[in-house]
């Protein structure tokens, strides 16, 4: 991966300049609400250096409404079109994109930051012994919402434990360990869960979690149901993890079952 211009930071002293990547591919219904958390959410915004947009091909007008919210932001954004669909690939375009920045923050495009979250990323990453960080999770859009407090209950539970988060709590860690990993994997599914493994291997400190939350979009589970759509992501876990099935195949069973959920 090409590196851009970056401050060197030491792991730790707070990051002063924060990149803010979003990956979006279709997100028109929530592209205008997630990049207003994070134009108008910072405590200083002379932290947040940029936000860069990676389209992977949307046939909506996500990228028009990017680029409204563009013209009349405090916060410089620029959106760019991956020649690759997939958010390995986008947000690497994005982080190649950035320049000048202490730490990443790669956000879901239908992922909503909290106020104030430069702060929360520039504490997490200045306690001792820490080599990334994650927002805590909430659901929004919910239709079920005392069981989507469950699974997000667990799911908190389960990343602070075991230093686990997912890729729609918005991991965020600093330029010079991202490119000391050479970037996301390029892969193209379950992308968060392969980068939390190669952080955990360098051994250079822990995966904090937030007790902030970030809101991300409950339509998976609104449309697939809650406990269907919460077994089936164990089950496609434990079958990444003792690599038991193919990345590809996991893949196809995943878009599949989506795509029934919704018709």
């Amino acid at each position: 991966m090409t590196r851009s211009q970056s401050v060197e930071t030491h792991p730790h002293l707070s990051p002063v300049h924060i990149a803010v990547v979003v990956t979006v591919l279709n997100e028109a219904s929530n592209i205008s609400q997630v990049l207003e958390s994070v134009t108008t959410q910072p405590k200083d915004y002379n932290a947040i250096k940029q936000v860069i947009v990676v389209d992977g091909g949307s046939k909506d007008n996500t990228i028009c409404l990017a680029k409204q919210l563009a013209s009349r932001s405090k916060v410089p954004i620029k959106v760019v079109s991956s020649p690759y669909k997939g958010r390995a690939f986008q947000f690497n375009l994005g982080a190649e994109r950035a320049v000048s920045c202490d730490a990443f923050l790669f956000l879901h495009g239908d992922t909503i930051l909290p106020r104030h979250y430069d702060e929360t990323i520039r504490h997490t990453l200045s306690k001792p012994d820490t080599v990334a960080g994650a927002f805590s999770l909430g659901f929004r859009t919910s239709k079920r919402k005392l069981a989507l407090q469950m699974i997000a209950f667990f799911a908190n539970l389960r990343s602070r434990l075991f230093q686990l988060p997912f890729g729609d709590q918005g991991l965020f860690l600093l330029s010079t360990t991202f490119y000391k990993l050479g970037g996301f994997p390029r892969q193209h599914f379950l992308e968060d869960v392969e980068i939390i493994r190669r952080l955990k291997r360098l051994k250079q400190g822990k995966i904090r979690i937030a007790p902030v939350k970030v809101w991300t979009d409950a339509r998976r589970w609104n449309s697939a149901g809650v406990w269907k759509t919460t077994l089936l992501n164990q089950f496609i876990l434990f079958c990444y993890h003792f690599r038991l099935v193919t990345l590809d195949k996991l893949a196809l069973w995943y878009h599949r079952w989506y795509s029934v959920a919704r018709n």
